[in-house]
């Protein structure tokens, strides 16, 4: 039965695919190549790592192009893994019908983007907690806190939950500071100086071998204040627009711990409530820090399927119909409330004339160099 479940979500996996895969963008491969030396203390571990590697291949966009996809690989190789080893149908359930959700496109079409790698440092943290090793699982937060501070509001939470899931003493939840520790540092650290963000983007313009976008770069140069002042973004905006996904994720998670409350052995009960629904509230909190919002509301859709997935492990007896339902009511939205795609894009259409387009010139449609930040043809 579970291979016929593994085929399932292959299949899932593949329509996902079709609908929203395309080459990392221009922004995202420009990130790669952003460093701790060039004074990104936020997000400039990663590009501090990889340039020894892109070095080697002259800075040619497919090297970066492979590592991205590299990371998006690894997530669905664990996602696979996930899928076998749950204990119930009801998980596996979740995650082929995320994927055939617009979702599952979405996660498709983020290719490129630190959320990805942010989430398999998540997997790794959370191994070290089910080992019982929280030092190694903060070390590993805080590294990727320094990939992206985003970790404190998407996968911090969600290891937090674990740990109480599995009546970790609470003395050990210390573990859990040094993480927040780095983001409070990271938060003091002054921006790089204009001037210096100018040379930044003349030497990364001489050395990549594409196009650099130039609003990857200058984005080290502003604080909060000055993005709130911006004129395209509006905190308000992004509040207004991912509430009914919110609100509904929150009221969906409260119903589960309802639902499961009798069939989950568990002795703090309130903690595990409170950590359930701050995994599922905190990633729309970025609205306040950026304008990505659709990107926002896709980072809360997975924390609230791996919150999903925890609770059903945790449970005695197999899920109900209800318990199901209240998973799936948040992607059920997604087809009223729809995710926008970055840079022009949108989701490939699933129908016998554009399949029979796309069959005809894959390496256009899928392999496609970007060039635009605003042209997806």
């Amino acid at each position: 039965m579970r291979v016929a479940w593994l085929i399932a979500l292959g299949v899932a996996i593949t329509v996902a695919a079709y609908i929203g895969f395309r080459l990392p963008s221009l922004y995202a491969v420009t990130l790669y190549n952003i460093t701790l030396e060039d004074g990104a203390w936020r997000r400039g571990l990663l590009g501090t790592v990889l340039a020894p590697l892109f070095s080697l291949f002259n800075y040619q966009y497919w090297a970066m192009a492979i590592v991205a996809v590299a990371f998006l690989v690894c997530l669905l190789v664990i996602t696979f893994i996930v899928a076998w080893r749950s204990r119930w149908d009801a998980q596996r359930l979740l995650l082929v019908l995320w994927f055939l959700s617009p979702a599952g496109g979405f996660f498709f079409h983020e290719v490129g983007y630190a959320d990805q790698l942010v989430y398999l440092m998540f997997i790794m943290s959370a191994m070290f907690v089910t080992q019982s090793k929280l030092g190694l699982a903060s070390v590993t937060l805080s590294i990727s806190v320094l990939i992206h501070e985003i970790t404190l509001f998407t996968t911090l939470p969600l290891i937090i939950l674990l740990a109480s899931l599995r009546s970790v003493a609470p003395i050990r939840f210390l573990w859990f500071t040094p993480p927040v520790l780095v983001g409070l540092v990271l938060a003091a650290t002054p921006q790089m100086p204009t001037n210096r963000n100018e040379e930044l983007l003349d030497s990364l313009s001489q050395r990549l071998a594409f196009e650099v976008r130039p609003d990857a770069v200058t984005l080290f140069a502003r604080n909060l204040s000055e993005t709130w002042e911006l004129g395209f973004y509006s905190p308000i905006a992004g509040l207004t627009k991912v509430l009914p996904l919110m609100l509904v994720s929150s009221v969906a998670t409260v119903g589960l711990l309802f639902l499961l409350r009798n069939q989950m052995p568990l002795g703090r009960m309130r903690l595990v409530v409170l950590v359930a629904l701050a995994s599922t509230v905190s990633p729309y909190a970025l609205v306040f820090f950026g304008w990505d919002f659709d990107r926002w509301m896709f980072l809360g859709l997975i924390n609230f399927l791996i919150v999903v997935v925890l609770l059903f492990e945790r449970s005695d007896a197999a899920p109900s119909v209800a318990a199901i339902g209240l998973g799936l009511a948040p992607l059920m939205l997604l087809y009223y409330v729809p995710l926008t795609y970055f840079d022009g894009f949108t989701p490939r259409a699933l129908n016998l004339t554009q399949i029979e387009r796309i069959l005809n010139e894959p390496n256009k449609e899928f392999f496609k160099l970007p060039n635009d930040r605003l042209n997806g043809e």
